[in-house]
This record gives C-alpha cells, sequence and structure tokens, in this order.
C-alpha cells in the first residue's frame, strides 16, 4: 500500500480529529446568537414601528381635536359640519350644534382637549365602513377655564369615537352628549351645564364670581350673583386675603345634571348645595375646578335668608385654606359653625359636615 494512503488506528477517514468537538459546538451556539440577534432586532423594529405609528396617529388626534374646539367655541357651524362624520349616527351633528350655542354665552380663557399617551384603542368597524376606513375610540380630556375666574384649566374626561381613511379623521361620537342614546361610547364622560341646554350667566359687582345656571333658574341665578359680594368679602374676614377671591357657581336644572356635576352620590333631593374640585396632588397648593353646585330644589326651596346663608356657607369651604386637601377639617367644621352662629351664616341651614365627593349644606 503507498505511503500516502497507510492509516493508523482510529485515525481513518470516519474519524474525527478530537479538537473538531469545541470547534463544531462553537460554530452552533455563534449560529444560534446570530439567529437569536435577528429575531430580536426585527421585534425591536416591529415594536419601534408600532411605537411609531401609535404616536403618528396620537398627534393627528390633537391636531383634529384642535379643530374641534377651534369650531365649538367660535360657533362655527360650517367648519363642525366638515368635522362631523357623515355616516355618524342621526343627532350627532345636532348635539354639536346645540354644544356650541351653549358654549356661546360663556368666556373662556382656555378650552381644548389633551391626548394622553395610550389613550386611542381600534375597535371593529359595524355597518358598511368603507374599505380604508377605520374606527378608533379615545379616552380624551376636556381642558376648559373661565375667563376672569378660573386661575387654571380644570380638565375633565371624555370618550369619543372617530373613524379614519388615510390622515382623514372625523367624529362619530362624542361621549359628552346628553340625551342621544344612539350614540353611547366606552369609558366615563364628563357632562359640563352647556349639555344640558342653554345657559344664562350673572357675574358680581366685581366680575370676579360667576353663577351659571338655565333661563327656567334666572331669577335664582342672578340673585345668587348679587349674594356673592357679601359672601367673598365675609370669606376673606374669615379666612384671610390669601385666597383668589374668585368664584364658580353653578346651578343644576334637573337632578341628571346635579349628578353629572358632582357625582353620582348625589342627587340634590336632600341637599341645596355642594362644593367640588377636581383630585389636588399633595403639596402642589393649587386647586383647580373648585365650583359651588346649586341642587335644582334649591330655587324653590331656599328663601332670601337660607339662599344668603348658603352660598355663604359654600362660599366659606371654597376660601378654607383646608379646601387645598378637599376636605374640611373638624376644627375647620368648629370654626365655620362657630362664625355662622356669632354672624354672617345665618340660621335654618342644616349642620356642614364632611361628604364624600365634596361638602354639601
Amino acid at each position: 500500500m503507498p505511503a500516502d494512503l497507510e492509516t493508523t488506528d482510529g485515525v481513518g477517514a470516519g474519524s474525527r480529529r478530537r479538537w473538531e468537538y469545541p470547534a463544531l459546538v462553537a460554530l452552533g451556539v455563534a449560529v444560534a446568537l446570530v439567529l437569536g440577534l435577528t429575531f430580536v432586532m426585527a421585534n425591536s423594529d416591529r415594536s419601534s414601528d408600532a411605537a411609531a405609528e401609535q404616536a403618528h396617529r396620537e398627534a393627528q388626534v390633537r391636531t383634529f381635536l384642535n379643530s374641534l374646539a377651534v369650531a365649538q367655541t367660535s360657533n362655527d357651524q360650517d367648519a363642525m359640519a366638515a368635522l362631523v362624520d357623515p355616516g355618524a349616527v342621526p343627532g350627532v351633528l345636532e348635539a354639536e350644534t346645540r354644544r356650541m350655542t351653549a358654549l356661546a354665552q360663556l368666556k373662556f380663557s382656555d378650552w381644548g382637549y389633551d391626548v394622553p399617551a395610550g389613550a386611542l384603542t381600534q375597535e371593529p368597524a359595524t355597518g358598511a365602513p368603507a374599505a380604508d376606513e377605520e374606527i378608533w375610540h379615545a379616552r380624551v380630556l376636556l381642558r376648559y377655564a373661565l375667563a376672569d375666574v378660573d386661575s387654571s384649566p380644570t380638565r375633565k374626561p371624555v370618550s369619543m369615537v372617530f373613524s379614519r381613511s388615510g390622515d382623514t379623521w372625523l367624529l362619530l361620537v362624542n361621549g359628552a352628549t346628553v340625551g342621544l342614546d344612539a350614540a353611547r361610547t366606552p369609558g366615563e364622560s364628563w357632562h359640563g351645564p352647556w349639555e344640558f341646554g342653554t345657559v344664562v350667566t350673572a357675574r358680581n359687582s366685581t366680575g370676579h364670581a360667576l353663577v351659571i345656571g338655565h333661563p327656567a333658574e334666572k331669577n335664582f341665578v342672578e340673585a345668587l350673583a348679587a349674594d356673592l359680594d357679601e359672601a367673598i368679602a365675609n370669606t376673606t374676614e374669615l379666612w384671610g386675603p390669601w385666597w383668589s377671591e374668585r368664584v364658580v357657581v353653578m346651578v343644576a336644572g334637573s337632578a341628571e345634571e346635579f349628578t353629572a356635576l358632582v357625582g353620582q352620590h348625589h342627587d340634590g333631593a336632600s341637599i341645596a348645595a355642594v362644593s367640588v374640585s377636581d383630585a389636588v396632588t399633595p403639596g402642589s397648593g393649587e386647586v383647580s375646578g373648585q365650583r359651588v353646585v346649586f341642587s335644582p330644589a334649591a330655587a324653590s326651596r331656599l328663601t332670601s335668608v337660607t339662599r344668603k346663608s348658603c352660598a355663604a356657607a359654600r362660599v366659606g369651604a371654597r376660601g378654607s385654606p383646608l379646601a387645598d386637601e378637599r376636605r374640611i377639617s373638624d376644627v375647620g367644621l368648629g370654626r365655620i359653625r362657630r362664625v355662622r352662629r356669632q354672624s354672617w351664616f345665618g340660621s335654618g341651614l342644616e349642620r356642614d359636615r364632611a361628604h364624600p365627593g365634596g361638602h354639601r349644606a
């Protein structure tokens, strides 16, 4: 046998050299790592693309809602008609028109919508939508401040449904609408007094206290506005001049409106008024959305004396330093009770007491 074909035991053509095994293992690990990295990078790219697309959609909705807010506060019916989807259920455009008419009676220093991150979710398309039409639900925040009385805007949740075709967004449902059962939305929506019909307003002599109601309560609204000068002056005398001396009072025209303004625990049947505000961040030193809300029964049940006493009690709670924490402590209540017995709080009212969701009188 030629020398170059000679073999030795254990080192034949069917045998592998001892160093080949670690090399093969290393190669397998390298291939697995490459494939794993490719998979991770692909997933990362898809996640980044999805996040970018979501951010793009949210930016488009913000632009749309800016246009909606301008139309709402300028009472521009043509602009509003262009923003409502022609396929929306009957009554949506009419509801928006009624809202614009009511808002025209008020002056705002701010009115708009905030779109929190992650607020948009796609909904199944129903009916017979166009081939490229998508349905999106958004949980947004109505942001508004009443001119000359609100030092900072309040924010209230509103649920909306939009149609999307390409880059065009249109309104299908505004969850703030009242009385349109066919246009309900998932999620919570706040309802302002302008959702319950035409509004009337009156201010105190300085213009820094505003009372909002409806035509049926016009005389009561004007009487309350006249009461507020004295109530504000006495509150400042009681608590000191640190507070803004600005007050917003709302007069509900129905139990439904009263509940919408102050929370589901109240229907106004047994109380005259409630003080409410937005949730307060401890230590922030700022309170927004402070309102005194009178029940629909207040106009007929309160005399001129008890009306003034009730306004004084509620404004007194509004001006309290303890109002920053959305509560009145036993000490604070005791102080209010003593002052009421001695002077301007009058008589004939139920004793003030802390109450979930606000302070009642």
